[in-house]
């Protein structure tokens, strides 16, 4: 699946990623490489995977994704 990181803070290393269906999922900077951990991601296009927890929905599986298209384009496009 893919989505788009729509808030992510710094500080306490976590954010939200929307993906084309408009869900909003949980993303922790575990998920990604240690080295760029403390990187701001606002607006970076990732592909991921989606598990469930007793809290919502959380992405894993992180791998940074260079998309210029806006998110309709991607749902539309089947690139997701």
């Amino acid at each position: 699946m893919t989505g788009q990181i729509v808030t992510y803070n710094v500080a306490h290393g976590y954010g939200f990623v929307e993906t084309a269906g408009g869900a909003q999922v949980f993303l922790h900077c575990g998920q990604f490489p240690l080295e760029i951990r403390r990187g701001d991601f606002t607006g970076q296009w990732i592909q991921f995977d989606e598990i469930q927890t007793p809290r919502g929905p959380r992405a894993v599986h992180v791998r940074l994704l260079d998309y210029p298209e806006p998110l309709e384009a991607v749902e539309d496009g089947g690139q997701a």
